[in-house]
């Protein structure tokens, strides 16, 4: 991971190294092929290696912020981590706060950091009922200018039952960095 660090711009690597290998240890364990703590053990190193990349980005003191975090009954954090990650590549301050949030925790974060935008990570599935209810619960608690983006493996299944255009859906990195440009670029105006 180190080499492909150095190798790769950051989008190429999470997507050309990062998910392959979460995808790959996790489809290992599903079929016996790996052990729990061998997942486990696979799981500090990959999150050790999110965090210090989320350590090591520079980022401007006026930038935009971003709060990422995965919402209540989903406990795989990468996908916000990476999303961290890729906001603060395009220049925004970027709060990772975690997995399994409740909506008031997430928005309580957002308000105290004045947040542009809020990136939640639904990659486990679900159901669909508890999971929109939680969605509605954040929209309502964020401040009006605070745009809400969720994505992850699972995200598709949710978009049916927010007809408007809030939350923001994006279904891959790439989608979510250019959402995050624009956003800055509008708000600047």
């Amino acid at each position: 991971m180190d080499r492909a660090a150095v190798a790769l711009p950051r989008l190429a690597m999470m997507n050309q190294v990062i998910l392959p290998l979460l995808e790959k240890i996790g489809r290992w364990w599903a079929d016996g092929r790996l052990k729990v703590v061998n997942e486990h053990l696979g799981s500090v190193v990959l999150r050790q290696f999110l965090g210090e990349a989320l350590r090591s980005v520079d980022v401007e003191p006026a930038a935009p912020v971003i709060v990422t975090a995965t919402p209540t009954g989903q406990w795989h954090e990468f996908g916000a981590m990476i999303t961290a990650v890729l906001a603060m590549e395009v220049g925004w301050q970027a709060l990772y706060c975690g997995a399994n949030l409740p909506a008031e925790e997430v928005a309580s974060a957002a308000l105290e950091k004045n947040a542009m935008a809020v990136a939640l990570s639904v990659v486990q599935p679900t159901d669909v009922y508890p999971m929109t209810k939680e969605i509605q619960r954040l929209m309502r608690l964020l401040p009006p200018r605070c745009r809400l983006i969720v994505g992850g493996r699972f995200a598709s299944s949710l978009t049916e039952h927010f007809p408007s255009s809030s939350p923001t859906f994006v279904f891959n990195m790439q989608s979510f960095q250019m959402f995050l440009q624009e956003l800055a670029t509008f708000q600047s105006i």
